[in-house]
């Protein structure tokens, strides 16, 4: 990191917010050179894309919300077809008893 330009530095840290880096190497975005910057993150690894000038090219992408994981369609706004299923497969009183479409699936289902 010390090898790198002032301006790369100081961005890098502060997008690193304390996290650790796995990884910087030299690596062009959209025809710009400077540094992709990967963190050490459990199963994810995020990088950034850093401009020798300190501009940030590519910040990083931020991970689904819990909500939008598996979760946030509720029974009723799922497809007929898909309702049909679960009623089939799960049973009426686990499918109406919960308003979250993916609580309704028996665990281990949806991997």
């Amino acid at each position: 990191m010390e090898q790198l330009p002032q301006p790369a530095q100081a961005t890098i840290r502060q997008e690193a917010a304390g996290r650790e880096i796995a990884k910087i190497e030299r690596a062009n975005w959209n025809s710009q050179p400077g540094y992709r910057v990967q963190f050490k993150e459990p199963g994810r690894n995020p990088d950034i894309y850093v401009a020798e000038s300190g501009t940030l090219l590519r910040p990083e992408e931020k991970p689904p919300g819990v909500a939008t994981l598996f979760m946030g369609t509720t029974f009723d706004k799922t497809p007929a077809a898909v309702q049909d299923t679960l009623r089939r497969e799960v049973g009426t009183h686990m499918a109406a008893r919960s308003g979250n479409a993916a609580a309704a699936v028996p665990s281990g289902c949806l991997r």
